[in-house]
This record gives structure tokens, C-alpha cells and sequence, in this order.
């Protein structure tokens, strides 16, 4: 529960301040060097990896995954995977961390929904398109 703590502590500040203390890579770092748990869930159903995506967090969460990327593919609330949620917030730098990890283009949420069809349905043209230059279809 030590990393929801530190990556909390980012979000909150990142509201306030449009940045967050880099320090807290340290405190990170140093959680995972004594085995804390980034696909640990907390009582609302997310975990630190899932927090750094929706609090925007690029470098607290490239230092997560490099340390264990298993989860990138767990669905959340709705069926939405990590990529869903980098896409619903339309971070292009996450989104690439993540299809760089693994993470499933063609994962569907609860409602049947692709992360491509978020993208198109955000009308965001960036996004779309860069999600479209990175797939592939599957005959």
C-alpha cells in the first residue's frame, strides 16, 4: 500500500501544481527495491499502476512497469485496461509507455469498446491516429 501512498501524494500535488516532485521516483524506486506490489488493488479496485496513468504520472509509472509489467493488461472499473485509461485521458507519451510494455491495442472494455473506438469517440485526431500507426490487424 506504500507505493498508492507515494503515488497519491503525486496526484494531489500534480493538481495543485501542474508537476510533481521528482523525489518521489526515489521513494518508488526504493519501495520496489523491497518487493512492494505495483498490481496491489486498494479498497477502490485500482492499483499504483492504474493511479500513476489517471493522475498522468509518465516517469513514476515507466519506473513501475520496468520493474514489473504483468498487470498491463488487468481490466478495471468497466472493463477498462491501463491503455483505455491512458487513451480516456489522452496522454500520448503514457499510451506509448504502455504499447511499448505490452499493453493490448485490441483489449475491449465492459461495453465492448477498443481503445482505438475511445480515441475515435473523443474526437481526438492525435490519439486516433497515433493508436492506428500502431496497429496491427490480425487476419
Amino acid at each position: 500500500m506504500a507505493l498508492h501512498l507515494v503515488v497519491d501524494t503525486i496526484q494531489v500535488y500534480y493538481e495543485f501544481f501542474e508537476k510533481y516532485p521528482t523525489y518521489c521516483n526515489d521513494h518508488i524506486a526504493l519501495l520496489l527495491k523491497y518487493n512492494a506490489d505495483v498490481n496491489i488493488e486498494n479498497n477502490q479496485g485500482n492499483t499504483p499502476l492504474s493511479d500513476a496513468v489517471e493522475c498522468k504520472c509518465v516517469e513514476p509509472l515507466a519506473i513501475m512497469l520496468k520493474h514489473n509489467s504483468t498487470g498491463i493488461n488487468k481490466k478495471y472499473d468497466e472493463g477498462e485496461t491501463l491503455l483505455h485509461i491512458a487513451v480516456r485521458n489522452k496522454i500520448i507519451d503514457i499510451i506509448q509507455l504502455l504499447i511499448d510494455y505490452g499493453a493490448d491495442i485490441d483489449a475491449k472494455d465492459d461495453n465492448g469498446m477498443t481503445t482505438i473506438d475511445y480515441a475515435a469517440k473523443s474526437g481526438n485526431t492525435d490519439v486516433f491516429n497515433f493508436l492506428t500507426e500502431q496497429w496491427v490487424p490480425w487476419y
